[in-house]
């Protein structure tokens, strides 16, 4: 597990320590403008730990995004699996969580989905549902 911690994150260093050994890519925050400027984009997901690059400290691509109401989804994996058209994100917060982020799961629904999405709805609040751009 350290190895494979390693080759993801660039250090098996935790903790604010680690932060100068961090090494993998992100969105750049040139990239996160022009998104937000130019495209209507609704969300944004990357395969890698973080929006922004390892080393960021400010974290401008993620300020960016926030600013505009756009939620990023990181360790975004596995999407070949899913259909180009039909698959759902549910990102639905986690309750008297103190954290500033959470888990979400992307996938394709089956068969009594919609009593499942009542049951989430009322649990959480009013989650977002993303559609697969691909779709349109």
């Amino acid at each position: 597990m350290a190895e494979d911690r390693a080759r993801y994150l660039g250090t098996n260093k935790v903790g604010p320590a680690a932060v100068a050994d961090l090494h993998f890519p992100g969105l750049a925050p040139e990239a996160a403008r022009w998104l937000v400027e130019h495209r209507s984009i609704k969300s944004i997901g990357l395969d890698t730990p973080s929006i922004d690059h390892g080393q960021s400290k400010r974290f401008p691509s993620h300020v960016t995004l926030c600013e505009h109401n756009i939620p990023a989804f990181e360790n975004v994996a596995n999407l070949e699996r899913l259909p180009m058209a039909g698959a759902i994100l549910f990102a639905l917060p986690m309750k008297d969580s103190p954290v500033n982020g959470t888990s979400a799961s992307v996938g394709r629904p089956i068969s009594g989905t919609r009593a499942v999405w009542r049951t989430l709805v009322a649990a959480a609040g009013s989650p977002k549902t993303l559609a697969n751009p691909a779709a349109k």
